[in-house]
């Protein structure tokens, strides 16, 4: 031990110290909590490690240590060769997401590939010693990935609001496109950069992603889409004002199946019933304005600024007055709430709920829920069935008049959070399914991605009542179908109809895994993005149910 206090051996001892620090930094809680922390440490011990072991080793090692100094300087000149000082615009659409746009001219790397990243942090030109310790000694850049692809000439990106400070007042050093690596895309040789013709064999692609993970799911739907694939987007939300960010991308979102939104917020059941009114009538309106145009343009009258002047169009609409305008029943609604309801617009639902959750609880609120038994019918959202919604569904609740009169009259104050929902792009131009609650990944979403679909209208004998296969629940095997096909036939009896009993459903999801002899099929992919457990949470079903999966995971 009297050895230790030799000089060549301290360095050796400080050597060691580093590479704990590292270790230590290194582990999960550690490194998401202390993210400065760990980056700096990184840097810092990296350099110290290597310099004191060259004073340490015996016989010294000046070629190693010159090769380690080699490769730590190359990355620091590779990373300011692909960096370039650019200015950006921010723009916040909700509580929760912002907006980033920067030129294309700001990429020093580009490329066709869709979910590309770049890393940012801000430069200042005003203090040199800052620029020396932000980009040499502890250069902690943020991770971002393009909603856009390389080539565009107009890059955006879609960001959760966080600590690192996002300013259109500012200069940022932005470094990158890093390439992703997407093994179900290869690009062409020798293509144009800006052709999105892609060598893949995939024909479904199921996308499910949480928050601003959107950002990595729409240039993959794009690109997909181009090249002849069927993709759906599953995107899990917190807050429905999230939804405005599908402004910017309404040349991506081309038809009604190509994303299913939930939204898992703590919302009341008067809300989702004012969000379930307020999109029929925005749908309503929508159907009415087109039938207008197209009249017009029949007769030759078209006027641009009739479209403009369209109830539609208007930047704030009240709800109850939008309504009470072309619906008689909500009209004299209106006019009985004034004396025993006190209207009350809210501004964000964002903040009113911002006290009841943290950015910890992404897994909680941006997750899936999963049924790997097979049991269970389309995917229900955490509310009752009464609540869940389609944006595309334009008929009234199935309940009376009398019960609607009560229940809107009892909750009408709780529909001033939504007076901009003619505003979002989403919810009047886009029949897509909306629901509130977590997804259920079942047998609805395998069999889209199968490819399988309804054997035909189903009569329920009991009560004559049309009733969808997928929707038929059997508690026990003993129990016996009550239902026959439209030609007369019972179901069940033909052994077609079996993949459609969801008590059938893992025998029939494990038949296709032996057919195609235990390998994945090629032609189906699953991509989960977002917070590592709902990554976690679908790699679990894709594998369940024999689908390649990749993982994008966004975490630290």
């Amino acid at each position: 031990m009297s050895k230790i206090r030799k000089r060549d051996n301290l360095y050796g001892i400080y050597a060691l110290v580093c590479f704990i620090l590292l270790l230590v930094t290194s582990l999960p809680k550690m490194r998401r909590r202390f993210y400065k922390v760990f980056f700096g440490f990184h840097y810092v011990c990296t350099w110290t490690a290597v310099l004191f072991l060259y004073v340490h080793v015996r016989p010294p090692i000046p070629y190693l240590t010159a090769i380690n100094a080699a490769i730590l300087v190359y990355q620091i000149y590779f990373k300011f060769r692909i960096s370039k000082v650019s200015s950006i615009e921010v723009t916040q659409l909700s509580a929760n997401l912002l907006l980033v746009t920067f030129p294309g001219s700001a990429l020093a790397v580009k490329s066709i590939m869709p979910g590309c990243h770049l890393r940012m942090n801000e430069f200042d030109n005003s203090n040199y010693l800052k620029q020396i310790w932000r980009h040499f000694l502890v250069p902690v850049q943020h991770p971002f990935t393009i909603a856009t692809l390389p080539s565009d000439e107009k890059q955006m990106m879609i960001i959760r609001k966080g600590r690192f400070d996002l300013s259109s007042e500012k200069k940022y050093l932005i470094t990158g496109a890093y390439l992703p690596h997407l093994s179900f895309l290869k690009p062409m040789k020798n293509a144009n950069p800006r052709s999105l013709l892609f060598h893949t064999k995939v024909k479904k692609c199921l996308i499910v992603v949480g928050g601003s993970a959107i950002s990595f799911a729409l240039p993959i739907l794009r690109t997909l889409s181009y090249n002849g694939a069927a993709v759906k987007i599953i995107w899990v939300l917190r807050d429905h004002e999230d939804l405005k960010i599908l402004d910017y991308f309404q040349n991506i979102l081309v038809n009604d199946d190509c994303i299913d939104i939930f939204i898992t917020g703590s919302y009341s059941q008067s809300e989702i019933y004012s969000f379930k009114r307020a999109i029929r009538e925005l749908h309503r309106l929508n159907r009415q304005t087109e039938l207008s145009n197209q009249e017009q343009v029949l007769n030759g009258t078209f006027s641009p600024q009739y479209h403009e002047k369209s109830p539609l169009m208007q930047s704030k609409v009240n709800y109850q007055a939008m309504a009470s305008e072309f619906d008689p029943n909500i009209a004299h609604e209106s006019s009985a709430q004034k004396n025993r309801a006190v209207y009350i617009p809210l501004r964000h639902h964002a903040e009113i709920l911002k006290s009841r959750y943290s950015a910890e609880d992404e897994d909680k609120f941006e997750n899936v829920d999963l049924d790997l038994d097979g049991k269970c019918r389309n995917p229900e959202p955490n509310v009752p069935r009464s609540s869940s919604l389609y944006s595309g569904i334009l008929d009234t609740p199935a309940e009376s008049a009398q019960q609607r009169d009560s229940f809107s009259l009892r909750y009408s104050s709780s529909s001033g959070i939504y007076d901009d929902l003619a505003d979002y792009w989403i919810l009047k131009g886009l029949a897509c399914r909306i629901e509130f609650g977590r997804p259920r990944l079942g047998i609805h979403y395998y069999n889209w991605c199968t490819g399988s679909s309804c054997i035909g209208p189903l009569i329920d004998i009991h009560n004559g009542q049309s009733v969808c296969c997928n929707e038929i629940t059997i508690e026990n095997k003993s129990q016996k179908v009550h239902y026959q096909k439209s030609d007369g036939h019972m179901l069940g009896s033909d052994a077609q109809d079996e993949l459609f009993l969801n008590e059938q459903f893992v025998k029939n999801r494990q038949q296709r895994f032996q057919e195609r002899g235990g390998e994945l099929d090629e032609s189906t992919w699953v991509i989960g993005a977002g917070p590592i457990g709902l990554v976690n949470r679908v790699q679990l079903w894709a594998n369940d149910c024999g689908f390649n999966f990749h993982a994008e995971s966004f975490s630290v």
